[in-house]
């Protein structure tokens, strides 16, 4: 079975040693070369071309995000696996951002599953401990009950207003929509108006976008 290729960059020298001890006798794994900061990180992944980059965030010269960004500039192919004493979403998600394959926090790491992070983000998948898991599925809740708290109380809009606005999602003109209500263009250009400002929104281009991210085809 061929081995997996492995960097390893944190500027600890000592947590360093430490995981090349873990893997000294291993059959799966092999720790081809070490950095100390960001720039190592990144000039000896493009040297080495690894199968997975071991990395930390907190190095000096380029932070580990940092890092990421500019390895993903030329290679796409590594896989990254940060494993770093910060745990807090904004990390997490600046990680991810960055090019991250997986999210590993160093202070409930065991060597078995750091060993089956490596292999998972090897065969290209996603790896997250479980309280990293869990803080993304927080920050995604969180979003989302920020988001439907946000949507305006269609109760607001009156039934001809709803009337209007079903039409205007249907993709009609000013003309067509009084043509089909019996109104005049200028009744129709008043309600349009008035949902536009009662929903907060600019023109219809925003109404149209805003009816179908909120599913508002059948009101």
């Amino acid at each position: 079975m061929q081995k997996i290729r492995i960097i390893l960059a944190d500027d600890h020298q000592i947590f360093r040693d430490g995981i090349k001890s873990m893997f000294e006798n291993s059959q799966e794994i092999d720790i081809i070369a070490e950095a100390g900061n960001g720039h190592e990180a990144v000039d000896k992944t493009k040297q080495f071309k690894p199968d997975v980059l071991m990395v930390d965030l907190s190095m000096p010269g380029l932070t580990g995000i940092e890092a990421i960004e500019r390895i993903r500039e030329f290679d796409n192919e590594v896989a990254i696996l940060v494993l770093s004493m910060h745990s807090k979403e904004d990390y997490v998600f600046k990680a991810i951002r960055a090019g991250a394959n997986g999210y590993l926090p160093k202070e409930e790491t065991t060597r078995d599953e750091l060993l089956n992070a490596i292999q998972d983000v090897n065969k290209g998948k996603d790896y997250y401990s479980q309280s990293v898991s869990q803080t993304m599925q927080k920050h995604f809740l969180n979003e989302a009950k920020n988001a439907n708290s946000g949507i305006p109380d269609y109760k607001i809009l009156s039934k001809r207003e709803k009337e209007v606005l079903k039409l205007v999602i249907e993709g009609l003109s000013n003309s067509e929509i009084a043509s089909k209500l019996f109104v005049s263009l200028r009744t129709v250009e008043t309600h349009k108006t008035n949902i536009l400002q009662k929903l907060q929104l600019k023109n219809t281009v925003e109404l149209v976008k805003f009816a179908l991210k909120h599913n508002l085809l059948e009101l």
